[in-house]
């Protein structure tokens, strides 16, 4: 009677084992001694047959019937290509692992119903200049605007520096401007916050010659709280390396809402064409704290503030002098400059923008030609 003798399947594995080890082994000897170039040669040769990956895989992994269809997602965990993958081979032969998507969360930002619009209307004497004054101290606008600035723009070196102590601060969607939101009224996206206003600034400036840095970083995100402390860092670390710096613009984008919580849109009319409105900030020492040349902060202001009035009329609203310092006693020519509201869009607030710079760079060129810069 015949026996019928029934062969362990894990006799050819266990023979392959062997036989790719010492393989593998002969090759490992080879670089050791120095003949990469030939071993290289090898696993090139390889890593062209088109079955080897798939024997390979085999061998490392058990087989399992038909492996074709399965094979291009089980190589990446082999331990063994990993000497083939890492060679200089065409791009056709290297296994890519697939790219998973992270879903993106949308937030909708439902308009703000009614949005209502505030227009200021100014003379055009310089002397009356609206001021919103949230000191005791007793302001005379004539007497500061009578007195030439102390600032004195150079070429050849950066002058200006416009940084942005919130600068996830947003605008009302509208048309193709439409963001998604970290925070109301707020995004990360550089491309509809109020960093896009500071991009629009920095190149009307430099079109007028004036050498300006542009801080892009968010300092009010991921967390609000201590913004100001950031970017007082970051001002005294310019100022440091770049000591030529006359003017710093903290530029943001203001909230009013009205006494049912509307979002209020601050608008004027240039040439026809509405727009948002500039506030102007300048601190004080009111509050205690050290602020020496606070006055010049606020003579600057008052003189950008005359040359809009005159230039375009109803695009200021008053000057503000707050009780607090906001960063402005790292240098004089400090401000804080506020471009449009919740309530204005990106377009408005860009076209704002492309006026103030106008008269920005009228009233920084008229005292740099005055002193002969």
């Amino acid at each position: 009677m015949r026996k019928h003798i029934r062969r362990s399947k894990k006799q050819p594995v266990l023979r392959s084992v062997a036989v790719f080890a010492s393989f593998f082994l002969i090759i490992r000897l080879s670089i050791g001694l120095g003949a990469e170039a030939a071993a290289e040669s090898i696993f090139k040769n390889i890593a062209s047959q088109p079955d080897s990956v798939t024997n390979i895989l085999r061998m490392e992994l058990g087989g399992s019937g038909d492996e074709s269809s399965t094979i291009h997602l089980l190589a990446s965990q082999s331990a063994l290509l990993k000497e083939i993958t890492a060679l200089d081979l065409p791009d056709e032969e290297i296994i890519q692992e697939p790219v998973v998507q992270e879903a993106v969360r949308e937030v909708v930002i439902p308009p703000a119903e009614p949005i209502a619009a505030a227009f200021y209307e100014y003379s055009l004497d310089a002397e009356n200049i609206k001021i919103k004054n949230k000191t005791d101290y007793s302001i005379d606008p004539s007497a500061l605007l009578s007195d030439d600035l102390n600032i004195h723009i150079e070429p050849n070196s950066p002058q200006v520096l416009i940084i942005h102590t919130h600068g996830s601060e947003a605008y009302k969607p509208d048309g193709d401007d439409i963001y998604i939101a970290s925070d109301p009224s707020r995004t990360e996206d550089k491309n509809y916050n109020v960093i896009r206003i500071g991009d629009r600034l920095t190149e009307l400036l430099e079109e007028r010659g004036i050498a300006v840095l542009h801080d892009r970083e968010l300092y009010d995100y991921p967390t609000y709280t201590g913004s100001y402390n950031r970017s007082l860092d970051s001002i005294e670390s310019y100022l440091s390396e770049y000591p030529d710096i006359k003017v710093v613009i903290d530029l943001h984008r203001d909230a009013l809402e009205d006494s049912n919580g509307n979002q209020i849109r601050t608008a004027a009319e240039i040439n026809g064409e509405a727009c948002s409105q500039i506030l102007l900030i300048a601190g004080s020492n009111f509050s205690g704290l050290e602020h020496p040349q606070w006055q010049e902060n606020l003579k600057f202001a008052l003189h950008l503030q005359a040359d809009m009035d005159e230039k375009y009329p109803g695009l200021a609203r008053p000057v503000t002098i707050s009780q607090y310092r906001y960063n402005q006693h790292a240098t004089s020519g400090s401000l804080i400059v506020e471009v449009g509201c919740t309530g204005n869009t990106l377009q408005e607030s860009l076209t704002a923008v492309e006026h103030f710079a106008d008269c920005m760079g009228d009233v920084l060129l008229r005292y740099a030609e005055a002193n002969g810069s």
